[in-house]
């Protein structure tokens, strides 16, 4: 499992009408994600990739690339590593995400994860 995708539990979604960000306690890191905005042309590969995102109606769209090589705590990423997220929130206490990952390089096919995130009220980070 690639570390990108175990970066939801116990996180914060802040959201402005230009930019989502996603603060994560359990590693004290973070992910920025500009709205309709594009992949820059000259990305430095990072362990969290590049991401950006865009609105279908109710789901937020994240698409995700720019890996480096061997991400932490992955056996099988590649440089060509590449990730749609959606989220999509179903009533005030759940949002439902999937992540479609492809690997040209590392997989055979693309696999698809899907999970549940509640929303615990009065918790903080």
């Amino acid at each position: 499992m690639n570390s990108i995708l175990n970066l939801i539990d116990n996180a914060d979604l802040c959201a402005t009408p230009t930019l989502i960000v996603i603060l994560v306690e359990s590693r004290h890191v973070f992910r920025i994600i500009p709205l309709n905005e594009k992949h820059p042309d000259d990305l430095d590969p990072s362990y969290l990739g590049d991401s950006v995102g865009h609105w279908e109606g109710d789901t937020l769209v994240v698409d995700v690339t720019g890996f480096k090589e061997r991400l932490v705590g992955s056996k099988i990423s590649t440089d060509a590593l590449h990730i749609v997220e959606r989220f999509t929130r179903v009533d005030y206490n759940t949002i439902n995400y999937e992540a479609t990952v492809e690997d040209p390089k590392a997989l055979t096919k693309p696999y698809t994860i899907t999970s549940k995130y509640m929303l615990r009220p009065g918790t903080r980070l």
